[in-house]
């Protein structure tokens, strides 16, 4: 069975070698907002990364990663148009997207979040829209950290609770969100109407 040890920091390590064995409750409790370090062990692996919020700065790196995970999703390749994408997002304040970076500042991942309401619930939710690791950094955590830093934002902002989608031969992407705590829609089919 794999096992992670995931911990977040609000400060930059200064010993180099912390003891990083919280529970997840702490992780929300010492997440923050903007950016936190992430100390992630898989099995015997560790990797240290860093998680923040993407700005205009980290916008062609984040749109290498997006362009990626639209072509996952059989869309064809179009750097200009993930940029684009991005670009308007980030400037227009309408979604949060954080990203993981390595200790050499290599982007390895991203996740984007869209604020939303529930009127049954009347109360906010975040949707959980995209989320994806490059393939070099994969079985190392990263999506897990992620995931946790949504957590940490759908926390601090209030909401209620984080919707997410994913496609149903997507087992990898199912089974982290099962093991985060995410439960499976059994009482509601979804529709979509396409406006073209």
């Amino acid at each position: 069975m794999e096992w992670f040890v995931v911990s977040i920091l609000k400060e930059p390590i200064s010993n180099g070698t912390p003891d990083f064995h919280w529970p997840t409750a702490a992780i929300r409790n010492n997440l923050s907002r903007g950016a936190g370090i992430a100390h992630i062990q898989h099995g015997k692996q560790a990797l240290l990364m860093k998680i923040k919020r993407a700005t205009l700065e980290h916008l062609n790196e984040v749109a290498r990663l997006f362009d990626l995970y639209r072509q996952f999703y059989m869309q064809p390749a179009d750097l200009d148009k993930a940029r684009r994408y991005l670009k308007e997002r980030i400037e227009n304040n309408e979604s949060y997207i954080y990203l993981a970076t390595d200790e050499k500042g290599r982007v390895l991942g991203f996740i984007q979040l869209y604020a939303s309401f529930c009127s049954v619930d009347a109360a906010p939710i975040w949707i959980l829209y995209d989320l994806y690791v490059d393939a070099a950094a994969r079985q190392q955590g990263v999506g897990t950290a992620l995931m946790e830093q949504a957590r940490q934002l759908a926390y601090e902002t209030g909401a209620v609770r984080i919707d997410l989608e994913t496609a149903v031969d997507n087992t990898t992407a199912q089974s982290v969100y099962e093991r985060l705590g995410y439960v499976r829609n059994t009482e509601f089919y979804g529709y979509s109407l396409d406006i073209k």
